[in-house]
């Protein structure tokens, strides 16, 4: 048995998979200056202190924790597993309505904002040094005069306004001790590795999923007049297969590579240097949107440029986990119903995933960013011709247990192959 004193109740673990997660969450989300503590024994309740309004940390019975999502969604602020919660009492009078359902109620400290990478890699990286970091705000306007009084720790890198999402430069020290207690704040993600495109083209075949069939069964159906933007590195403007058909845009990137090439062609190639060079869909506008900056673009421009689809053939860490990009998409779709988000599942298939109830478990849970949790969004893996799943696709399930990916295409050089596949025929 494994015990530890926490505040004036000590807990006893025994060392199951599932104790120890109850163990690692109380020991990361706990505020111990708080002497505050509610909790039931066997149905037993014992005593409640909890006499502030704030956030407190909270593990829910399993037999109601459905019940407890749907009726008290209001005050949840965040999820972690095995039904531990992050929840916001603005008033305590109304405690005894959820008292019920609680096992264990602590007060919580301000890391239920951090994404679960940037706390296992927080304690690691040096705290001087300076990062990319996502910050989701409730008050953009307040957030910008933060940034605004700090501008010689803090550099602005994008803001989108629709969902209220910063992207900011700076250390993690400055955001540990003067970001993370601000009230405002909701989330804060760390960007320390930058996105690489999940593909290496070798082949490009459009019989496996029986594009060709359709093509030649209806010649008239090319997606002319509609426009599909590619999130990565610009593609090759010059390009002969997509003459005439580019729509240039003030938040494309300033470098050319072939792998944004090559996705260009499977989506929407006119076929006019070869008869390979001819995509999915050969009359489609093409557009493009730098990924550097990961989240989404904002509503006005999808809704400028008229784009119905963009494609997104990148990855970054195993990230198990449903972060502020996550729902950052989520909401983008909400907002721009006309809009369909497609992302290659990863090229991890053998991966093992370092958080999450999926931890340690090899070749699950693997998909390359938190931000292809998405509920609203298409995830798509790999398949050969034979229609197997290829073993480096990343696989699901999500960080919940949601079927990930939603669908496969051919991508036998990548799951970049498959979205893009994906996005042409979509």
């Amino acid at each position: 048995m494994l015990c530890f004193l926490l505040l004036t109740v000590s807990f006893c673990y025994s060392q199951t998979p599932d104790e120890k997660i109850d163990k690692q969450i109380v020991e990361t989300y706990t505020d111990t200056s708080q002497q505050n503590i509610f909790f039931r024994d066997q149905g037993k309740e014992i005593t409640s202190a909890i006499t502030r309004s704030g956030y407190y940390l909270v593990k829910v019975h399993a037999e109601t924790d459905s019940i407890f999502r749907r009726l008290y969604h209001d005050i949840i602020v965040r999820k972690f597993d095995r039904h531990w919660y992050a929840i916001r009492l603005a008033d305590t009078s109304n405690l005894h309505a959820t008292a019920p359902y609680f096992q264990y109620v602590l007060a919580a400290n301000n890391n239920w904002k951090l994404s679960p990478s940037f706390i296992r890699k927080k304690d690691k990286l040096p705290q001087n040094a300076s990062y990319n970091f996502l910050v989701k705000v409730s008050d953009k306007n307040a957030f910008k005069i933060f940034v605004n009084q700090h501008v010689s720790d803090i550099r602005l890198i994008k803001i989108n306004e629709d969902v209220q999402l910063f992207l900011i430069r700076t250390n993690i020290g400055f955001i540990q001790h003067n970001i993370l207690p601000l009230e405002i704040v909701l989330n804060i993600e760390i960007r320390d590795v930058s996105p690489k495109p999940e593909t290496v083209i070798d082949d490009y075949l459009i019989d496996v999923n029986t594009i060709n069939l359709f093509q030649a069964a209806n010649p008239g159906i090319r997606a002319n007049d509609m426009t599909v933007s590619l999130k990565e590195n610009l593609f090759d403007t010059t390009d002969i297969d997509f003459k005439g058909r580019i729509k240039p845009t003030s938040i494309s990137s300033p470098t050319t590579d072939d792998h944004a090439t090559i996705m260009s062609t499977y989506i929407g190639g006119g076929g006019n240097s070869f008869f390979r060079g001819k995509g999915i869909a050969p009359g489609v506008l093409l557009s493009s949107s730098d990924f550097e900056v990961l989240m989404p673009d904002g509503d006005a421009i999808y809704q400028q440029y008229d784009i119905s689809v963009q494609n997104h053939s990148y990855g970054v860490d195993l990230e198990n986990y449903y972060g502020s990009d996550a729902a950052a998409y989520d909401s983008s779709i909400i907002s721009n119903p006309s809009l369909l988000h497609i992302f290659s599942a990863g090229n991890s298939g053998n991966g093992t995933p370092g958080g999450g109830q999926y931890s340690g478990i090899r070749g699950f849970a693997n998909l390359t960013g938190n931000f292809k949790m998405a509920k609203n969004i298409l995830t798509v893996g790999g398949v050969d011709t034979f229609y197997r799943v290829m073993s480096f696709s990343s696989r699901g399930p999500a960080y919940d247990g949601r079927v990930k990916p939603e669908l496969t295409a051919y991508g036998n050089s990548g799951s970049s192959d498959a979205s893009a596949i994906t996005s042409g025929s979509a």
